[in-house]
């Protein structure tokens, strides 16, 4: 026990690796490698992604794109009023209209079965609906 004493650091803390004292910062190194494999994976995601809208027709590919970034918008928190200002801009932008393209997909790729799949994958109606007269 004494021994684990001698390695601890002003606050008491040990690192939990080969007795090395924990710094204030983090890991030093290992946090280092830690945020570099996330970076590396988040950019085979993001690399994966864009492979895969490759091989969609364009039309698709455009809506899939265009629906990813409603989607993530609309799961936004709006924690002030530029935020909220901010959000719905962008929903309005990115939103509008993707009810009927998707029912449009849906109806011209009907017959395709791995496009089909994919589409199945959003809500078909996000928007509010129309008002009525």
């Amino acid at each position: 026990m004494a021994n684990s004493a001698a390695h601890a650091d002003a606050r008491g803390s040990v690192a939990p690796w080969k007795g090395r004292p924990a710094r204030a910062g983090g890991c030093g190194r290992y946090a280092a490698m830690t945020h570099a494999a996330l970076a590396c994976i988040a950019l085979v995601v993001f690399a994966s992604s864009a492979q895969a809208q490759d091989k969609w027709p364009s039309d698709v590919a455009q809506f899939i794109e265009r629906r990813n970034g409603c989607d993530h918008f609309r799961g936004e928190e709006p924690y002030d009023k530029e935020r909220r200002e901010f959000l719905n801009q962008k929903m309005t932008e990115l939103c509008a209209g993707t009810d009927k393209a998707l029912a449009n997909l849906k109806d011209k790729y009907r017959r395709n079965k791995k496009i089909m799949a994919v589409l199945n994958e959003y809500e078909p109606q996000i928007e509010p609906p129309a008002p009525t007269k």
